[in-house]
């Protein structure tokens, strides 16, 4: 058996292998002046899809004309390649990469605009994870979509790389959940029974239920947490986190790169069931991110956590690192924030204050802090490009009521329900109809009239 700390080594070599890339992102195409099915355009220097089909290659399909959107998103979260929205009439819709199924629309077709997840479902929350998605229905229902190949998606199917759905398929167990939350090989969500749940990878420990290796493909009860009374929970890497009703956080898996926050990490760099974190620090929300952890206070001041700081992730103005919670510099009060929790060290963080302004840090290099000429750090082991050591300003002007961070790019939904990503694009994962990466806000288009 490998030591703790020889995986978290190979875990920090995987991570690097990952985040290679060749080629600087491409430069935007200019924005269309024209209004939206009526309503008047987006804000000075927002990107308006291009009145276009599909990428070049693809055949357009019947009916295909100019592009419309749809302004009705409740919420939009972004994975590897990927993004998936809900509509208010409980409606999900996914587009970019699709190898896995991670669209599910029961296909393996990529799509660089929104498509129907299949089977005609009404949910009630979906939350987007690394190459899978989970969704709760009306009823509680779990349902997930994408990549099995730890057993996240909870469904009891096989695992390995020949395990996913292309469509939505029940949690097993019959268990009815409140909330769910969707990393990088793992899912975690409480149920009504007053108990949290994880599924997937548990190499590290971090489905909580006392066991260490190996992978659930079915729901496991963490430990203790009916007790503790878990009310939000969140699951990254290898590292799995939750809140109580007072605040008080604990987390399980790993801390091989201090991602509990109480001080510099021991052996042995893990946990197989929940123990306090965050150094005893209240929080109103807390997000598990790849290597490190980020939350906010009831006031809404945001702290960061983490041994590792490569390209700025933390927010702390300098390339600092701090194994208890910290502040983001800047003074800002948010209302939400999302951490990137996709195996990726070059990660970034985003936010959304309480009057509406979308805030990003972290890497830069494909465009997703979506703030053009405002980094403060450039990066240069893996190809030059820029990074931002503290929280920047999202370009436009938008209004946001939330964020989505995923590997390399960023989605979210303003205050009148639009849908905007930006950053890598490569997979089709903004949206816009094209694969041209966006280093500012861009529109998502509405799914292709048949």
């Amino acid at each position: 058996m490998r030591s703790a700390l020889t995986i978290a080594s190979a875990s920090l070599l995987g991570l690097l292998v990952a985040c290679e890339r060749s080629g600087p992102p491409t430069a935007p195409l200019p924005g269309l002046s024209a209004s939206r099915d009526g309503i008047p355009g987006p804000p000075p220097g927002i990107i308006l899809p291009p009145d276009i089909g599909p990428p070049p290659g693809v055949p357009a399909p019947p009916g295909a004309g100019p592009p419309s959107f749809l302004f009705d998103w409740v919420s939009i979260g972004a994975g590897s390649g990927y993004s998936c929205g809900l509509r208010s009439d409980g409606s999900a819709l996914c587009w970019g990469a699709n190898n896995f199924g991670q669209l599910g629309d029961g296909s393996q077709n990529s799509s660089s605009t929104p498509v129907p997840v299949s089977g005609g479902l009404r949910f009630r929350q979906i939350a987007v994870g690394d190459i899978h998605t989970c969704g709760i229905d009306g009823a509680g229902v779990l349902y997930c979509w994408g990549s099995n190949v730890n057993g996240q998606l909870g469904a009891g199917l096989p695992t390995g790389l020949g395990g996913f759905s292309t469509t939505p398929v029940p949690a097993s167990g019959g268990l009815s959940f409140v909330s769910v939350n969707a990393g990088l090989r793992s899912s975690c969500g409480i149920a009504t029974d007053g108990s949290t749940y994880c599924w997937g990878l548990n190499g590290d420990g971090q489905l909580g239920n006392g066991v260490i290796g190996g992978l659930s493909a079915v729901p496991v009860a963490v430990q203790n947490s009916g007790s503790l009374g878990f009310t939000a929970v969140t699951t990254g890497f290898r590292t799995s986190c939750a809140l109580t009703g007072d605040g008080s956080a604990y987390c399980w898996g790993s801390t091989a790169f201090g991602q509990f926050g109480n001080g510099p990490p021991t052996a042995p760099l893990l946990s197989a069931t929940p123990i306090p974190a965050a150094s005893g620090l209240a929080f109103a929300t807390l997000d598990v991110g790849s290597t490190y952890a980020c939350g906010l206070a009831s006031n809404g001041s945001a702290r960061c956590w983490s041994n590792l700081n490569v390209v700025g992730e933390l927010g702390f103005g300098s390339s600092a690192r701090s194994n208890t919670p910290a502040p983001v510099v800047g003074g800002l009060t948010f209302a939400m924030l999302d951490a990137n929790s996709s195996n990726n060290i070059l990660a970034h963080t985003c936010g959304v204050t309480t009057t509406s302004e979308a805030y990003c840090w972290g890497s830069n290099r494909s465009g997703q802090l979506g703030a053009t000429g405002a980094a403060t750090c450039t990066f240069g082991t893996v190809g030059d490009f820029n990074c931002s050591l503290a929280p920047v300003a999202v370009g436009g002007g938008l209004q946001f009521r939330s964020v989505g961070v995923g590997n390399e790019h960023t989605c979210g939904v303003t205050l009148d329900g639009s849908g905007y990503c930006w950053g890598r694009n490569t997979s089709g994962e903004l949206g816009d109809g094209t694969v041209t990466d966006r280093p500012l806000p861009t529109l998502v288009r509405a799914p292709l009239r048949p």
